[in-house]
């Protein structure tokens, strides 16, 4: 059995070329979060951290967000008095 060359359609090119080259801008933008969240975890905000690090996991979908967004959760339970 011979390999078949892949074929890929005009459409399908042009739009991963989009997500590929959206993606450094998005990463940004998390990093962004991310440090917007950890200001706020400092200042003990933990609901606008929460938000922060929501928008990051949603940009970046990296396990640091999600810790982070577990962290600023588990922070806020302990405050209030159930962790």
């Amino acid at each position: 059995m011979g390999e078949r060359p892949m074929k890929i359609s005009q459409t399908a090119a042009a739009l991963l070329a989009v997500v590929l080259s959206a993606s450094p801008a998005l990463a940004a933008r998390g990093e962004a979060e991310i440090r917007l969240g950890l200001s706020e975890l400092e200042h003990k905000a933990y609901g606008a951290a929460i938000s922060h690090f929501a928008k990051a996991a949603k940009l970046k979908r990296d396990s640091t967000s999600y810790f982070l967004l577990g962290y600023a959760h588990y922070q806020r339970g302990f405050i209030s008095g159930s962790p």
